[in-house]
């Protein structure tokens, strides 16, 4: 009799019931970087139709692609590899993952333990490698041919992928120890490794899973609403404030919070400051924002609008910390008002320490509940609060789209407008961190219809972006995905590229180029190479070396015979370069109307990029401030 494919060894069978479990749970995708020692799982995850795998060598970018998918469909992504240093490669996208509530887990294969601290072939401490940056920690075991670690070990996936979700979502790690043999190779069944014959028949469930292919442990989020005391207190203090403000950071996910947080701000009169990835911006069917959104915080904070209007006597804060710099100054500015966070997650995002209350609960839950108690009321001054507001991001949006739309001279600002005008209904963009993260809070162009905008904010570093944006692209069901990264964080992620290219990912890449790190330009360092001294001028070209960091990316259309040797795998990929608003324009148009992957190469001088900034930001705040005082 032909011996069953799971009953072939321990490991084979552990592996078997393990992905089972999972894709009972509901994974969907697994991101596989190749190895010896994680040979059983990635037998049984190749072979299972259910769930797609993904191979990608490099494991730095294979985690963050695996955040990319994430971060697109809500649900877990799985990342496995072999063991050693493959795990810790894992490190910076498991970082960021927890930082910002993504759902991953993380699977890394082990050496048994005869085989550790002895100079075994690829063996390291595994055991909670990743720290306290991981919701949970499981580390396996070896595999056992038992009913008892049969039922333990489907138990144990169970929970892993369940704590990678619910109320503070973010990364899991399994750790798990294989002996030889790791292929699918039949042995013994009394031997060490060997599967005893009537082990399904005596415990059918633990080998094969529960009938109807129900999860052999269910496991229900806790529940996370608002106590009843808390609900009347927050919209007491709502009603009785004469100027709220909301506030919204960056938010993972699609919630159902972010409705009933408009519907409130509405009915009470209380604008909303919502940054480019709080979900809340370019949410309508025309692509615009929601009446009590304002899109132009940075501008009121820094034009005296404020000032005019009186200061906000309470702040509300939902998602993350803020993004950009003027928001971050000004917040110290409001120690008069009263902060309120409200969050699932164990952390206020308060980096200033301004927050007096923390509110933790799920933030649906709160808002039906405080939208229901504050019904009927109408705080007296509200609605001039709110359309004070509406008339200056009116306002904003108006002039800056005039200064954008009058000039021919291709800038970062200008590229960001351009931009706008060309993302379809349904795209996605992810953003980098560094200075595209905070051009897109400022510049963007209105979109012809509705607009996710992603990025990775947790951590908030430039690695792995373009893998990252790739992961996003790969994941969509529908609609073009833009990836709008500086120069750094390209030259950073590279192998990303051929990535997209072995992945089939159908993405535009915009490389916004000017010639290095210009977001030091804004620091003091940047300065202090002015000074006439030798020790300016020493500053100056340690400044140049190790912040700016020139760079030699591809800087005009090139053959695949004109590429130095170690770069002809660009020939590979279709760049395209934009030196004026026109070529952008074409380049845009032919992006768009493309499928595969494209790299728009946008190249604008930093200093000029840095004066315009300025210009804009002066001519805006002052034609605020003349609006106030004309009124």
């Amino acid at each position: 009799m032909t011996t069953a494919r799971w009953q072939k060894n321990a490991n084979t069978l552990w592996a078997y019931a393990f992905v089972d479990e999972l894709i009972r749970c509901g994974i969907k995708r697994v991101c596989i970087s190749p190895g010896s020692r994680s040979t059983p799982l990635v037998v049984e995850f190749g072979r299972r139709a259910e769930i797609e795998d993904i191979s990608i060598i490099d494991e730095r970018s294979a985690g963050f692609v695996a955040l990319g998918m994430a971060k697109a469909s809500g649900c877990p992504t799985a990342l496995l590899c072999t063991s050693g240093t493959a795990a810790a490669n894992y490190f910076p996208a498991v970082c960021e993952a927890s930082a910002a509530g993504v759902p991953l887990l993380v699977l890394t294969a082990d050496r048994p333990r005869q085989l550790q601290d002895v100079g075994a072939s690829q063996a390291m401490d595994q055991l909670k490698l990743y720290g306290d940056h991981v919701r949970a920690f499981f580390e396996v075991g070896q595999a056992e041919a038992t009913a008892d670690k049969m039922r333990y070990l489907r138990a144990l996936a169970c929970r892993a992928l369940a704590q990678t979700q619910g109320q503070e979502p973010g990364p899991v790690h399994v750790n798990l120890a294989f002996r030889k043999p790791l292929a699918p190779l039949a042995i013994k069944p009394e031997a060490v490794d060997g599967v005893p014959p009537q082990l399904a028949k005596e415990a059918p469930t633990a080998v094969h899973g529960r009938a109807g292919g129900a999860p052999f442990l269910r496991v229900d989020a806790a529940s996370a609403g608002a106590d009843p005391a808390v609900i009347e207190e927050f919209s007491q203090r709502l009603c009785s404030a004469d100027r709220p403000l909301f506030f919204v950071g960056a938010v993972e996910g699609r919630h159902r919070w972010r409705s009933r947080l408009l519907q409130l701000a509405q009915e009470q009169g209380i604008p909303v400051i919502a940054e480019a990835p709080s979900g809340l911006r370019y949410s309508t069917e025309d692509g615009s924002s929601a009446p009590p959104v304002v899109t132009g915080g940075d501008f009121l904070v820094q034009s005296g609008f404020y000032e005019q209007q009186g200061a906000p006597d309470l702040v509300v804060r939902f998602g993350l910390a803020p993004i950009s710099w003027p928001m971050r100054k000004w917040f110290p500015t409001l120690r008069k008002a009263e902060h309120i966070a409200v969050s699932p997650r164990r952390g206020p995002a308060d980096p200033e320490h301004l927050v007096s209350w923390k509110i933790r609960c799920d933030e649906t839950t709160l808002l039906e509940a405080v939208c229901k108690e504050v019904e009927g009321t109408d705080p007296p001054g509200r609605a001039r609060w709110l359309e004070a507001h509406q008339r200056a991001e009116e306002l904003v949006r108006r002039e800056l789209s005039e200064h954008l739309r009058g000039t021919t001279e291709l800038s970062t600002p200008t590229a960001w407008h351009v931009l706008g005008e060309y993302l379809q209904p349904g795209a996605a963009l992810f953003v980098s961190n560094s200075m595209p993260i905070r051009d897109v809070e400022v510049f963007l162009g209105e979109p012809r219809g509705p607009v996710e905008i992603f990025g990775n904010r947790g951590i908030n570093g430039i690695d792995g972006i373009v893998s990252t944006g790739i992961g996003l692209a790969a994941a969509r069901e529908q609609g073009p995905t833009v990836i709008v990264s500086g120069d750094v964080a390209l030259r950073h992620d590279l192998s990303a590229l051929l990535l997209a290219k072995e992945l089939d990912a159908d993405a535009t890449i915009l490389v916004l180029d000017n010639g290095g790190g210009a977001i030091f330009d804004y620091l003091p360092l940047a300065r202090c190479g002015e000074q006439e001294s030798a020790f300016g001028e020493a500053i100056e070209a340690v400044y140049e070396r190790h912040f700016r960091t020139p760079h030699s990316l591809p800087d005009k259309n090139l053959s695949s015979d004109d590429l130095p040797h170690d770069n002809r795998w660009f020939s590979s990929v279709d760049f395209a370069f934009a030196r004026t608003t026109e070529q952008l324009r074409d380049g845009l148009r032919a992006s768009m109307d493309s499928s595969g992957l494209q790299v728009l190469m946008v190249q604008t001088d930093a200093e000029e990029d840095r004066q315009m900034r300025l210009a804009i930001s002066q001519q805006i705040s002052r034609a605020v401030a003349m609006s106030g005082e004309e009124r």
